[in-house]
């Protein structure tokens, strides 16, 4: 019951926030997105062309996942907590729809593609860690912090690294080249 309860409430904040997403990228965003040259065909062919992104990549991932992570698990253990489910679950939600309206203007379905499967193999790991931490900021003080949890969310969150910087430019690489 409570499990449902805990969909119910992710899925309430993470529906606005996307559709909201898309009517901003529509609405407010339409000239900047035709000006811009995110999801160019030309520079994702030459993206093809690099044949590796190495450690320097890898690290750049690091600092640009732990540092908000760090930051979220900060806040989890403070009086806010219960504050920072919508926020995370809808603002995540807002930039998803914001980028795959982005890539449906500038690509058609192509983009849409494209931009779904740059994240769904590091999401698989991402995705239940982010949950572990705000189902317990949702749940406090029934659910208490464990070790054990400490352990998953920082295992899968390094899992989901190596994966977004060593296994998702092969996959867009592979996918662009059939284009």
């Amino acid at each position: 019951m409570r499990s449902l309860q805990v969909k119910k409430q992710l899925l309430a904040f993470f529906m606005p926030g996307f559709l909201i997403g898309i009517l901003y990228a529509n609405c407010f965003m339409k000239q900047t997105i035709v000006d811009t040259n995110l999801f160019d065909i030309e520079i994702l062919k030459k993206y093809t062309e690099i044949n590796s992104f190495g450690n320097i990549y890898f690290l750049y991932i690091v600092q640009i996942r732990l540092i908000p992570f760090i930051l979220l698990m900060a806040l989890a253990f403070t009086k806010i907590k219960k504050l920072l489910m919508p926020i995370v679950v809808s603002g995540s939600a807002f930039s998803i729809g914001v980028l795959l309206t982005v890539a449906a203007i500038k690509i058609g379905m192509k983009g849409v593609l494209l931009r779904t499967v740059s994240v769904i193999p590091q999401s698989i790991c991402y995705v239940p860690a982010y949950l572990v931490v705000l189902i317990y900021c949702m749940q406090y003080p029934s659910r208490q912090w464990s070790r054990q949890k400490t352990v998953f969310v920082i295992g899968v969150l390094i899992i989901g690294m190596i994966i977004e910087a060593y296994l998702t430019p092969i996959i867009l690489r592979s996918i662009i080249r059939c284009w």
